[in-house]
């Protein structure tokens, strides 16, 4: 019948001759079979159009993927000069002088890295993603979605240069020794809502603005809106677990966890600290010592392999603007140094600015895709803010050292005083990229995020569901978002003491665990603890510019959820 006449012709179509596929159709035809049926988007022809690419895309795969397997040298690592002879030889290049290295084989790019694994780049299906969150061997590699743009620090230039997701420069998450700060390197993009757009965006408006084209040095003034990757992980607190003190914070150690894999109680890992390198269990169970896979790589039940979070507080589309924005939604998030902060907003119109960044009429601005399945932009949660907390305490953040306060009373981007708690106005300095301003940022380089301590008060999406009206008053957006979209807290009796009790069998969030009461200056380095309850049932972190000591990554209160002059907010994105 007509079904078996499809189905046979889709199977040897490939093996076919040009004439024997015209006769073919005419029979089909005759058959009863519309042209439709034939040429339409599920037709013989595009199907079997598309199994012979993804034929030609397997063979060239495995291709490069036998090279690699006859690359390795004695010492059981993979040699770089044997495997770009051996892809030579095969009739491929590889371009790069270290892994990860790009590859080439019959028309198609490929990217292997030192693991020997071997990825196919920036996979053409009409949506302008690109590859991403694949492991590298040491971290889940950025996933990059349609309108961003990788960027690298070139402290020669001492500028943001464009560059592609294969440059060994673009980022570096190093375990750093005893005693060293600020070499590890945290991947950064910008979006295209700058003076440069990038050419895989299929949804931006182009007017005013140029291609990115690789090694292009880019200004502060025409920088778009800039995110920092944070590659899934697993964590331990080795000391100072739910425990106070003033001047320093606990060990934390961290397993970077590969791709989107399942790891199940129970599972090994194996971390680096300080240069040792060793293999743990996965609890998944608050208490010190206790290994854990960080709740926020965990998106409403999707495993993913990492997040974007701003760079900086938000600032809008209108920092002039009275207090860089106000109490509306009509204007744009822009995520930029120097700047005045967005704030005197509602929790609720900051969640709904931040979702709205991919609406139907924001996205091209930024050139982004608006299909929520593709990239899912929203307020930082408070697990996700835990995520970052963590990471900057860690061996491939400022192991160990505290992030310096911004200071500044103008809310200004990306500023820092001139000691990790300096008072209002000290010794400010509004260059985050000189060797002062740096000390504000997780990574004490240019790389990092900033603002984690101090300038305004950040808004987080999370909450102790009390019931209490402000709730309803102030956050109502927050409450009908989506469960991945915000970390809500079980109340039984409502108070500051019960509601942080509660939370001692949580882990992720960098509230519980990194402080001793709930409230007070508990937290670790001194940082300001006060839990949510009553008519304060939501989360605020950081603290303020004026806060000094109080100030910090680990710092938390909690807020009514209204308008208030002091306080900010602060993107994230997921990709798919």
């Amino acid at each position: 019948g007509q079904a078996g006449l499809v189905i046979y012709s889709s199977l040897i179509f490939y093996s076919l001759t040009i004439d024997n596929i015209l006769n073919i159709i005419v029979l089909l035809i005759l058959a009863g079979v519309t042209i439709a049926t034939l040429t339409g988007e599920n037709g013989i022809l595009t199907r079997a159009n598309d199994a012979k690419v993804e034929t030609e895309e397997a063979t060239a795969k495995e291709k490069v993927q036998v090279e690699v397997l006859g690359s390795y040298g004695a010492d059981g690592k993979l040699d770089l000069d044997m495997l770009k002879t051996n892809i030579e030889k095969a009739g491929g290049t590889v371009t790069g002088s270290t892994f990860p290295v790009k590859v080439t084989m019959d028309g198609y790019e490929f990217t292997v890295y030192e693991n020997g694994n071997v990825t196919l780049d920036g996979e053409n299906d009409n949506t302008g993603e690109t590859t991403g969150g694949n492991w590298d061997g040491k971290v889940n590699t950025p996933k990059l979605a349609e309108g961003m743009i990788p960027i690298k620090w070139d402290s020669s230039k001492t500028s943001w240069v464009i560059c592609s997701e294969t440059d060994p420069d673009w980022y570096n998450y190093t375990d750093q020794a005893t005693g060293v700060d600020g070499t590890s390197k945290w991947a950064n993009v910008m979006l295209s809502d700058g003076k440069y757009y990038a050419e895989n965006s299929t949804n931006v408006n182009k007017e005013g603005k140029e291609p990115a084209t690789i090694n292009t040095s880019v200004s502060k003034d025409d920088l778009g809106s800039m995110f920092v990757w944070i590659p899934r992980y697993a964590y331990e607190i080795d000391s100072l677990y739910h425990s106070s003190s003033s001047n320093s914070g606990g060990v934390v150690k961290i397993a970077f966890l590969e791709g989107t894999n399942t790891y199940n109680t129970g599972a090994e890992i194996k971390y680096s600290y300080q240069g040792e390198t060793g293999t743990a269990t996965l609890t998944n169970a608050s208490g010190q010592g206790n290994w854990n896979e960080h709740p926020a790589f965990n998106y409403g039940g999707t495993i993913i392999p990492g997040i974007w979070v701003a760079k900086f507080e938000a600032s809008s589309s209108n920092p002039s603007a009275s207090n860089g924005g106000g109490d509306i939604t009509d204007l744009n998030v822009k995520v930029k140094p120097g700047i005045t902060s967005w704030r005197s907003i509602t929790i609720g119109n900051s969640y709904t600015n931040c979702v709205n960044m991919n609406s139907s009429t924001n996205a091209s601005y930024y050139g982004i895709s608006s299909d929520d399945s593709k990239i899912d932009p929203h307020l930082l949660k408070n697990n996700e803010w835990g995520a970052v907390a963590y990471l900057t305490q860690s061996s491939y953040g400022r192991n160990g050292n505290q992030v310096t306060i911004n200071n500044s009373s103008s809310y200004i981007t990306g500023s820092a005083g001139n000691n990790v708690s300096a008072g209002s106005n000290v010794g400010t300095t509004n260059d985050y990229t000189d060797a002062q301003g740096v000390k504000a940022s997780t990574t004490g380089n240019t790389t990092g995020i900033y603002d984690m301590s101090g300038g305004a008060w950040e808004r987080v999406a999370g909450y102790v569901n009390n019931d209490n009206g402000n709730l309803t008053n102030y956050g109502q957006e927050l409450l009908d978002a989506p469960d991945k979209h915000k970390q809500v807290y079980t109340v039984t009796t409502d108070s500051q003491s019960e509601n942080y009790n509660n939370m001692a069998t949580l882990f992720g969030d960098a509230v519980y665990e990194t402080s001793s009461s709930a409230s007070g200056s508990t937290s670790w380095f001194g940082d300001y603890s006060n839990c949510p309850c009553s008519s304060y049932p939501f989360f605020i972190r950081g603290g303020n510019y004026s806060y000094g000591s109080s100030a910090g990554v680990f710092c938390f209160d909690g807020t009514g959820g209204g308008v208030n002059t002091n306080y900010s907010f602060r993107p994230s994105v997921v990709v798919f």
